[in-house]
């Protein structure tokens, strides 16, 4: 359910993206697709991404989380604070 709204809110913007949950291993790889006409704008390292769209991206994925988590309301205070290397 969470990687469909995640393409869905991507799809807002032309972009696409899948979110892949490796529960053995405990990893969570993020693949977004800058353009969802071109499979050669596919990217599987968010750091290659500008700053606009990982803050988009990240978004998106917390969004399609949210979804998933039954709650009567969300709250989130500078989501972004550490994406950017220091």
């Amino acid at each position: 359910m969470s990687n469909s709204k995640f393409d869905q809110t991507l799809n807002s913007k032309g972009h696409s993206g899948k979110m892949i949950f490796d529960h053995k291993k405990r990893t969570l790889s993020v693949i977004v697709q800058k353009d969802n006409r071109d499979s050669q704008s596919q990217i599987t390292d968010p750091k290659q991404l500008s700053g606009g769209e990982r803050s988009f991206a990240t978004i998106s994925m917390l969004i399609s989380l949210g979804e998933c988590i039954e709650s009567p309301f969300r709250v989130m205070d500078e989501f972004d604070v550490f994406m950017d290397a220091v």
